[in-house]
């Protein structure tokens, strides 16, 4: 394979302007895209103005078309998605990239598209958008296009347009960095909410919202803050010096910041005589809180991991476990978290609000790509299937008080005027009053530039429906017909069978009709989508352990078929007898 770069140049594309070797020179580098590496894909990706010419040249041959298009999705798209100390930047910058997106998606647009095109056009499209931003924004019939993807029925389109969007706004978003200033809150109480919002409120249920109950509570509990011998501050502070610099005071205590507290107190519970289960609980969840506060928190998952060896029953541990970067770990620890009964309602809104938004990241982004067959795709079907329940779950148990709001588009399935997504909308939008009411400022964070991108184009896509009404049509009818893909016989497969025919008969430019081949590879078995599942706590993960017996449950580990044998052991030895 080493040598394989320089031999595309010699022998391979010299065959491209040969009718009688055309056909076989596209297959082999079909082929090659499939099993080649960066350097291969970069040579190959420097050949695409040669590619798109065969394009122009032959419009109407869906072959030629078929093998162009898999040949630039592979190699463009893995040349321009590299990392940035593994690409080519002389050829990410010299590269026409918002011609080729246009010539793709013309030939994505044509009515003899098979799935072929339209899947590999998909994947090329969302390829650039993580480094060339502005050729997505720069070319308004190819967002249409991907708006009009909304509508397919195939939940991999979907998927790859929804990916599009939170790309393009990628680099314009803003972290939602929460910080709280209580007086502004204390403002706000006093200057009272607006009339619609205070109609909601009194709606749901004066009691359930948290700034009424504080208000009742205020009168009652205001004659101790005077009572107290020193506020809780971070810490006592006095001017020191001509200059009038602030330093700490000497309190006589083992700390200086109120928050350094907390693990001395942890210390204590635990050295206490005869100190419980319950104490020593309540120190890991002290110094777990410490460690987060000073944001460590690869020090607090480590001590999350020790203190769930320990007691495998308490929610905090897994909410601390849910910060982590890694999403899998960070979607096991929460949905593990809400299977727990001691927590407290915030945490179980947190761990409700972290699973959806985990799961419906790594769903989206799985289906997207879903190239490696059955397994994968039913894989990110799972995950979207448990984000989805864990977002209605969500919506239901979290009133108008509550910042986030979770939104789900029912794809295909919305009307003209999209209707069904408006009291979703309308709940966003008091949401975001609320919060800004109180002095929390609403970021535009990239999932809400998408959502608002989006909604922003439905519109004007669907004013321009005439144009993609027949392209949507087209594409569900091609979905229809291969929900699992070809019939086993895949482009690499083929490739030999084709090299056979033509050393037999060198006449393949207009007699290949009877081997239909194709590159897609497996799509969806629904029925295998709960084998990504842990029948405990619905997790969703491809790394499940099988019960030993007959039943079919599956479980994330020993913890998950202990805390599950109750409910699992009549029927694993019914299916056993």
């Amino acid at each position: 394979m080493n040598s394989t770069p320089k031999r595309i140049d010699r022998e391979m594309m010299p065959l491209m302007d040969m009718r009688s070797t055309r056909i076989v020179g596209l297959e082999a580098l079909a082929t090659i895209t499939h099993h080649g590496g960066l350097d291969v894909y970069i040579k190959i990706a420097k050949h695409t103005d040669t590619l798109l010419r065969l394009m122009e040249d032959f419009p109407d041959h869906p072959r030629i078309n078929e093998l162009a298009v898999t040949t630039i999705s592979h190699a463009v798209g893995s040349a321009i998605g590299a990392d940035p100390g593994d690409c080519d930047e002389h050829l990410v910058r010299t590269l026409d990239v918002p011609s080729i997106l246009k010539r793709i998606t013309d030939a994505m647009r044509k009515p003899t598209a098979s799935i072929i095109v339209v899947e590999h056009g998909m994947g090329l499209v969302a390829a650039p958008t993580r480094h060339n931003l502005e050729h997505i924004r720069d070319l308004p019939p190819l967002v249409a296009l991907m708006t009009a993807a909304l509508r397919v029925s195939n939940m991999s389109a979907r998927c790859t347009a929804v990916v599009t969007f939170t790309c393009i706004t990628h680099g314009i978003s803003e972290e939602e960095i929460r910080s709280f200033d209580p007086q502004l809150l204390i403002n706000a109480l006093q200057r009272g909410f607006p009339p619609h919002v205070v109609d909601i409120m009194i709606k749901y249920g004066p009691m359930h919202c948290e700034t009424f109950t504080m208000a009742l509570l205020l009168p009652s509990s205001s004659h101790a803050l005077t009572r107290t011998e020193f506020s809780v501050t971070e810490g006592e502070w006095r001017q020191q010096g001509k200059d009038g610099q602030m330093v700490p005071s000497n309190l006589g205590l083992p700390f200086q910041l109120w928050t350094d507290a907390l693990p001395v107190c942890a210390k204590e519970l635990r050295k206490a005589p005869g100190a419980a289960s319950s104490d020593l609980d309540m120190a890991d969840i002290l110094d777990l809180k410490s460690l987060i506060i000073r944001a460590r928190i690869p020090e607090a998952i480590e001590h999350a991991e020790k203190a769930i060896t320990r007691n495998p029953r308490v929610a905090y541990f897994y909410y601390a476990m849910g910060l982590s970067g890694n999403q899998p770990q960070a979607c096991r620890a929460v949905k593990k978290g809400l299977q727990e009964k001691q927590t407290t309602p915030f945490f179980k809104y947190y761990m409700l609000w972290g699973a959806a938004v985990v799961a419906s990241h790594m769903g989206v982004s799985i289906l997207s790509q879903a190239r490696a067959g059955d397994q994968e795709y039913s894989e990110g079907v799972a995950f979207l299937t448990s984000a989805f329940d864990d977002a209605e779950k969500f919506s239901r148990l979290l009133h108008p008080m509550l910042a986030i709001r979770p939104l789900w588009s029912i794809g295909n399935e919305i009307s003209g005027d999209s209707r069904e997504l408006q009291p979703a909308l309308k709940r966003l939008d008091i949401a975001r009053q609320i919060t800004e009411h109180i002095g929390f400022p609403y970021k535009k964070t990239n999932l809400r530039l998408a959502r608002e991108m989006m909604m922003r184009m439905w519109p004007k896509a669907l004013q321009a429906l005439q144009d993609h009404a027949s392209t949507i049509t087209q594409y569900n009818t091609l979905y229809d017909k291969h929900p699992h893909g070809p019939k086993g016989e895949t482009l690499v497969a083929a490739s030999g069978a084709t090299l056979a025919a033509w050393l037999d008969d060198m006449q393949l430019e207009d007699g290949e009709e009877g081997l239909e081949t194709h590159c897609l590879h497996p799509k969806i078995n629904l029925n295998s989508v709960e084998l990504f599942r842990c029948t405990s706590c619905r997790n969703p993960s491809a790394a499940l352990k099988k019960c030993s017996g007959r039943g079919k449950a599956r479980y994330c580990d020993s913890d998950c078929q202990k805390a599950h044998w109750s409910k699992h052991k009549k029927v694993c030895k019914i299916a056993s007898a």
